[in-house]
Parts: structure tokens; C-alpha cells; sequence
């Protein structure tokens, strides 16, 4: 294509994920056992028969689905766009569909296209439209992906294909599922809705590298200008996806988007009550912002079709905040500076740099910007790349400090701290990728910094597990060189495991 077909993607910043299905109903429990694990994976961790998980198409029917009201609250707190969950991995879908019987409107008593009503609202509330489907794993199919019984996929004992129902690894056709339920069902996906935005595919466990392709071309056939997810596989993605709930440590070149959740898991699970407050939220908005990641925050609707209540209340706190700052996002390239602030979330654009306090104190000594200060929000006192805030005055949730500046922000690149912290973050390798992993001793960090004010400082070093749930189990030394002063030291362990998280560890270096 000749044009920018991510261009509105990259100007984003904030979406919504959908996570509504069959599994909304038990909400991860069964027969009075919990699934201690995401609700949206009930069947596969308890094995559930996929006949006898099927019964619940009968039991579905949110006859208080109304897309209006969530579309109206997505748009108020910002989101531009919203990804429906039509089909996830129990096979069930949430969507009309000539492919497959085991759908919402001939299996349940609903017997409505949820998809295309919410299809309407989105151009009505002025959200684009983008439709996850799962195109590899599928529990309904004896054909569908599974990764087989040797995987590493298989972790927390759950399997990730239906080896329960369909034992038989080797009779497994995976190319027969693809041909004859995912090409139909994304023609039909992509040619009933009207515009699609974004297709979110996921888990691509057995795809091949033909078949990522020709699913590409489909796509790109029927809607040339819809984004496909990373999870597509095998590089054939229009976009990076990140890993559930990973906060990169560093900006990344691209398009690239953070799926996240409110509580911890995706889909409805009326016993996890461990929700993110607004600030929380606010606060991993500003900081994919400021590394230019789009985040995506998942909502999971109840049986009846109704927003939780925590959900409901914790956008519309997000709505409140955004009618005071969204032009924050409007033309912003993401942080200048060439660090992180500990405390400070930071964009910055043509004209304007913004700084949101976490817990802003009385004043704060910024060094670094070298374009003269025009005005801001609050006093200030500017004397060469020094910049001193009054910030006593500054109440609310993230509050805002505007400057503005005379063309595009200009920044020392050699990073001094600020109120005595300087967070630094690795740099980009030559090949544009973020270093991810320390494996020998050639890979190495280095960094230039100045200390405008002498004294003892201390020295940490943030880790964070490569798995998704899984520990950063330590077992790595690193070495710290300062003025030609050498020490190594052995890094900290984080054994807690956390739904949806890649756990962190801090060591103290010295």
C-alpha cells in the first residue's frame, strides 16, 4: 500500500479488549470447583467435556445487552477503538455464522448477532471495530490446534488442545480445522460487519508459515486496510503484541500494543475481586504512552450481558481524568528524555512538553530540556537546561504540569537525575530489537550519565521473568562498572507467581 494503513493505530494510545463467551456462565467454577486460573480457560483446566461444556449455549441469554451503554463508556474514557471476542479458543461463536451450528444464534436462546449490534454501535459512539478470533486453538474440534502432549506450551497443567476429548495427537488434521472452519469464518467475519479495524488472532501453536500467510492475504483481500495482530504468527503480523500484561522496559520500535486486564483474568469471574484502581490504570496508561505502546484493557461482561459494576465504575474514574488531560495525547511522540522518571510519566510533542506526577511534592528540579520555556501551568524557574517546578499547588489523580515550549522538545541526551533517582533503561540493538534477555557475558549495557550533585548513591538493578507467569528464578550475576570500578553481584530471586503478570525482582547492587 502506498499510504499508512497504522497510522490511527499509532495515534491511539488506548482500546478496548472484549473477553465475553460461554464462559462467562460458571465464571471459573465447576460442579463447585474453582479453576484457580482464568475464566476464559475453565474447560481446559478442568478438562471439561467439550459435549458437556457445550450444554451451556443453552443456559446463554444477556437479554440486558445493551452495546450503547458500553460503547458510550469506552468512548468517554478514551478508548478508539474495541476488539469483540467472536469466537475464543472453547470454539463457541459469539457471532451468525453458516460454518459451525455450535454458534450463539442457532445454540442459544438468545438467538441474536451480538457482534453486529455491537458492530453498530462502535460507528455510532465513533469507536472502530476490531474482532478477535481464535484461529489456532479451538476445544470444540477434534482438529484443532494442539501443541501436542511434549510442548512446553502445556504449563500449570493445562493442556492448550483439547487432548481430553480428542486423545489421539497423531489423527489430529489441524490443516482440515483451518480450511473448513477458519478461512470461512474470517470471510464472514470480515465481509458482514462492515469496516474492521483490527483482526486480534492468538496463540498460533501449530499454524505453519503457508497457512499464517494465507490467512494474511484473506485478510488483506477482503479489508486491505485492517490491522492484523502479531499473535497471527509466524511474522506475519501488521503489529507487535506483547504479552499478556507486559510492560516493555523500553520504547520499541513499530506498532506495538499491550493487552492488559482490569482484575486478573479475561473473561467474567464473579471471585476475583483483585482489581486495578483508576490510578493504577491511568498510571500504565502514561507509561506505554510514553514508549509510544498502544494499550488494550480487557473488560469481561457477565452472563447478562451488563458490565461489572468495578468495571463501570473504574472507566468512568478514567472518563473523569480524561476530560481534563486527553489533548495530552493529541500529537505527542511518546517521552523526549533519555531515561525514565521514577515518579513522572512524561510526553512530549511540537510546542509542548507534559509531565504527570504520581505524587507530586513541592517542587521538582528537572535537567535536561534545552529549549527555553515559553509558560506553564505552575511557577518555574528556568536557568540553562535546569528547570525548577513549583508543584505545591498540584492535587488529583496524575496530576499535570504543561509546558510550553518554542518547536519540538530538545533534550540533553546524557541523563542526570531527578530528586535524586536515575532510572535508565536499555537502549535498542543495532537490529532495532530491545535487549530481552542477559545470557553470557559479551551482552553488555552501557550508559552515560552526569550527577550534577556529588554523593553516595545506591545502585538497583530490575529484572523481570521471559514467562508469562512464571518467576524470575535469578541464577545470573552481573557485573557493575562505574569509573573503572568492578563488582559483581548476584541477582535477587522473585519465586511469587502472579496471574497475567511477568513477576519482577530488585536487586541491590551496592
Amino acid at each position: 500500500m502506498s499510504h499508512d494503513r497504522g497510522a490511527w493505530f499509532r495515534e491511539a494510545a488506548f482500546g478496548c479488549f472484549i473477553h465475553w463467551g460461554l464462559y462467562c456462565i460458571p465464571g471459573g467454577c465447576w460442579k463447585g470447583k474453582d479453576a484457580e486460573y482464568f475464566g476464559e480457560w475453565l474447560q481446559a483446566k478442568l478438562r471439561i467435556p467439550a459435549a458437556e461444556y457445550a450444554e451451556l449455549a443453552k443456559e446463554f441469554n444477556p437479554d440486558s445487552y445493551n452495546p450503547d451503554d458500553w460503547c458510550r463508556l469506552f468512548r468517554d474514557a478514551g478508548m478508539k477503538y474495541a476488539i469483540f471476542t467472536a469466537k475464543h479458543h472453547e470454539g463457541f461463536s459469539m457471532f451468525r455464522t453458516k460454518v459451525s451450528d455450535f454458534n450463539v444464534v442457532d445454540a442459544s436462546p438468545y438467538g441474536r448477532d451480538p457482534l453486529a449490534e455491537f458492530a453498530a454501535s462502535c460507528r455510532k459512539y465513533g469507536i472502530r471495530l476490531g474482532i478477535y478470533y481464535s484461529h489456532d486453538l479451538d476445544w470444540h474440534e477434534p482438529d484443532g490446534g494442539d501443541p501436542g502432549p511434549q510442548s512446553d506450551k502445556n504449563v500449570g497443567g493445562v493442556s492448550w488442545g483439547n487432548d481430553w476429548d480428542f486423545p489421539d495427537y497423531a489423527a489430529k488434521n489441524f490443516h482440515s480445522y483451518f480450511k473448513n472452519k477458519v478461512i470461512p469464518q474470517v470471510t464472514e467475519l470480515l465481509t458482514n460487519y462492515g469496516e474492521v479495524s483490527v483482526i486480534w488472532f492468538d496463540c498460533p501453536n501449530t499454524i505453519s508459515p503457508e497457512e499464517s500467510r494465507e490467512l494474511r492475504e484473506l485478510v488483506h483481500h477482503l479489508q486491505p486496510e485492517c490491522l492484523i495482530s502479531g499473535r497471527i504468527g509466524n511474522n506475519c503480523g501488521d503489529f507487535i503484541s506483547l504479552g499478556d500484561n507486559q510492560l516493555p522496559g523500553t520504547a520499541i520500535p513499530g506498532l506495538v500494543e499491550c493487552p492488559a486486564t482490569l482484575n486478573d483474568t479475561w473473561g467474567f469471574k464473579p471471585g476475583d475481586h483483585n482489581w486495578k484502581s483508576a490510578h493504577a490504570v491511568i498510571g500504565q496508561l502514561l507509561e506505554l504512552a510514553e514508549k509510544k505502546v498502544n494499550y488494550l484493557l480487557n473488560v469481561g461482561p457477565r452472563p447478562d450481558g451488563q458490565l461489572p459494576p468495578e468495571t463501570i465504575r473504574i472507566l468512568s474514574e478514567i472518563a473523569e481524568w480524561r476530560k481534563k488531560n486527553d489533548d495530552a495525547f493529541n500529537g505527542t511522540e511518546g517521552n523526549p528524555f533519555p531515561q525514565l522518571f521514577e515518579d513522572i510519566r512524561v510526553l512530549g510533542g511540537k510546542g509542548k512538553i507534559h509531565f504527570f506526577f504520581k505524587t507530586p511534592g513541592k517542587k521538582s528540579v528537572i535537567y535536561g530540556i534545552q529549549n527555553k520555556v515559553i509558560s506553564a501551568n505552575v511557577p518555574f524557574r528556568q536557568a540553562d537546561d535546569v528547570l525548577t517546578l513549583d508543584t505545591s499547588a498540584l492535587c488529583g489523580m496524575w496530576p499535570r504540569v504543561i509546558l510550553e515550549i518554542k518547536g519540538v522538545p530538545q533534550i540533553n541526551p546524557v541523563p542526570a537525575p531527578l530528586n535524586g533517582t536515575l532510572l535508565l533503561v536499555p537502549e535498542m540493538t543495532d537490529s532495532g530489537k530491545p535487549y530481552v534477555v542477559w545470557n553470557s557475558p559479551e551482552e553488555v549495557i552501557k550508559w552515560k550519565a552526569r550527577f550534577p550533585k556529588s554523593g553516595k548513591y545506591v545502585f538497583f538493578c530490575i529484572t523481570e521473568s521471559a514467562m508469562h507467569s512464571c518467576p524470575w528464578c535469578g541464577n545470573r550475576k552481573v557485573e557493575l562498572c562505574v569509573n573503572g570500578e568492578c563488582r559483581e553481584i548476584q541477582l535477587g530471586i522473585q519465586e511469587k507467581i502472579v496471574n497475567n503478570c511477568y513477576p519482577r525482582a530488585e536487586s541491590n547492587l551496592g
